[in-house]
């Protein structure tokens, strides 16, 4: 019986050597999947990238029509309200004109 280094029986090389090669295929297999997940992360950013920019491009040609847009529903808006001071205007200038022309025939 041997007994050294490596306990009894001597054969624990050969155990060392199969646990350090899989522990380096394993090593291996996470540097590669780490290679491929960066190159995945970067296509993404690239993509990304490209895509913030064609919205930027889309926002920037869109602006025009968006304040033409706003710009008809605030005259939209204001509608309504100048139709009843235009009414109210139109009352009054019948009810006082009429009373300023019975004066001046009056008069």
């Amino acid at each position: 019986m041997v007994v050294g280094f490596c306990g009894v029986g001597g054969n624990c090389g050969m155990g060392l050597f199969s646990e350090v090669e899989e522990l380096a295929a394993r090593a291996q297999f996470m540097r590669e999947s780490l290679g491929k997940s960066q190159s995945i992360t970067d296509s993404m950013i690239t993509i990304l990238g490209s895509f913030d920019h064609r919205l930027s491009t889309l926002e920037t040609a869109m602006r025009p029509t968006q304040v033409r847009k706003e710009k008809k529903r605030n005259l939209l808006r204001s509608l309504p309200p100048l139709s009843h001071i235009l009414s109210f205007f139109d009352f009054c200038s019948a009810f006082f004109g009429g009373c300023n022309a019975e004066k001046t025939e009056e008069g």
